[in-house]
């Protein structure tokens, strides 16, 4: 369990971060529809976490509120990826930590615009990155 603190000055929350299993996301589907202030996030990576509002203003609008734990969730998924590297003597294993962490960014990218060509052409890059240092 971890939270996650929205510090925005219109809809400032508190929420809890739990993580689930397949089997509890596909149990708790129905109940998170019906529950709007949690939300899902199934990230590239395999993280699969169910993001629950603690505390905010009762008078929040909806969108907003769910704008920013979008937001939430994706800060907190880089947190937790953060890689730490020994800038002395860079791994090959250090090199692909890191290209992964870039590249669940990248995807998240694509998620919100897939026509971002850039960003493809990033992701196209650091997953050959990945496979040449895989292979060392």
């Amino acid at each position: 369990m971890d939270f996650v603190a929205c510090t925005s000055k219109e809809v400032p929350f508190i929420g809890e971060i739990i993580l689930v299993n397949e089997k509890e996301l596909a149990i708790d589907k129905d109940w998170s529809q019906k529950n709007p202030l949690c939300l899902y996030s199934d990230s590239v990576a395999g993280i699969r976490a169910k993001l629950t509002v603690i505390e905010y203003p009762k008078e929040a609008k909806m969108a907003d509120l769910q704008s920013l734990m979008r937001r939430c969730m994706k800060e907190w998924r880089i947190r937790r990826s953060t890689v730490a590297v020994d800038l002395d003597n860079v791994s090959n294993e250090a090199v692909v930590q890191f290209a992964d962490t870039l590249l669940e960014q990248t995807r998240e990218n694509l998620r919100e615009n897939p026509s971002d060509s850039q960003a493809y052409m990033v992701g196209c890059i650091l997953t050959k990155i990945k496979n040449d240092y895989s292979r060392k």
